[in-house]
């Protein structure tokens, strides 16, 4: 709806704009969120709906419910968003390109994975853990998983274990004592949890206080959120995935909920890196 030139100068568009490019100078969006870059006027490539802010005022008369609310931008929005998906997803480049028709190209025998798969990613919800040796295929698997929920506008994240915990330490400033909390929201609040190589970490008391942080976020919230594992070594109520560590069983019992879906199909598998060619 149009507003006619008598609405108070504060109002107007151009003032908006300018009033918006002055608070995104303090602002910190929530780690769910994509962020709203501002560009300079200069930008010969700024968007024309929004001045190159990202977002929108609804354009209505004062008393209308969303008078003053700020949505996305319809012209430039959803390239932002993608931009920002492909950014929260840490995966490489090469690994941007897996997808499950990939995976079944690739993976003789397994096939029969795909469908569980393709269930739970369409509940978007529960965890999937996967368990085999290595080279048979789990991590193109999770990064298929990854990039499918991406490509579909949900947030989602692939990571090792240990890098999560190598950049939560490298974002740590010992001089506020703060610095890794977004990064680890971002990771805990992701609708997509790919986490690959679970058990492979040092488990010192930091690290182990990071991990079963996250791990009983996902757990807690497993009817919103779809969280995919994938460890080397084998599940079960009798089987350690951890070494080490001083809540056994911990993680075992919530791999193993009855609610879940444990493929360890890939114990028939070989390792299929020596066949590989550049």
């Amino acid at each position: 709806m149009e507003m006619d030139d008598n609405r108070p100068p504060e109002l107007r568009p151009e003032h908006v704009a300018q009033t918006l490019r002055r608070l995104q100078k303090h602002f910190t969006p929530p780690p769910n969120s994509p962020p709203c870059e501002p560009q300079g006027p200069e930008m010969s490539d700024q968007c024309p709906a929004c001045n190159g802010i990202g977002w929108q005022r609804f354009d209505t008369q004062p008393g209308d419910s969303r008078f003053g609310q700020l949505i996305p931008c319809e012209l430039c929005g959803e390239s932002r968003r993608a931009e920002w998906l492909l950014q929260l997803s840490r995966l490489s480049p090469e690994m941007q390109e897996w997808r499950l028709d990939g995976f079944r190209a690739r993976s003789k025998g397994l096939e029969s994975i795909v469908p569980d798969i393709e269930r739970a990613m369409a509940q978007g919800r529960g965890w999937v853990t996967l368990s085999g040796p290595y080279g048979t295929g789990k991590t193109y698997l999770l990064a298929a998983i990854a990039n499918e929920a991406r490509l579909a506008g949900r947030a989602a994240v692939y990571t090792t274990m240990a890098d999560l915990l190598g950049d939560l330490r490298d974002s740590f400033d010992p001089k506020s004592g703060k610095g890794y909390s977004g990064l680890l929201a971002a990771v805990s609040e992701a609708s997509v949890l790919c986490l690959d190589e679970v058990e492979k970490f040092r488990t010192t008391e930091w690290a182990e206080e990071v991990f079963f942080r996250l791990i009983e976020s996902r757990y807690r919230e497993w009817a919103d959120k779809l969280t995919v594992l994938a460890t080397n070594r084998r599940i079960g109520l009798d089987a350690a995935v951890l070494d080490g560590t001083r809540y056994p069983g911990y993680l075992e019992s919530r791999i193993m909920d009855g609610r879940f879906w444990q493929i360890d199909a890939f114990w028939q598998a070989s390792d299929a890196r020596p066949a590989l060619r550049a």
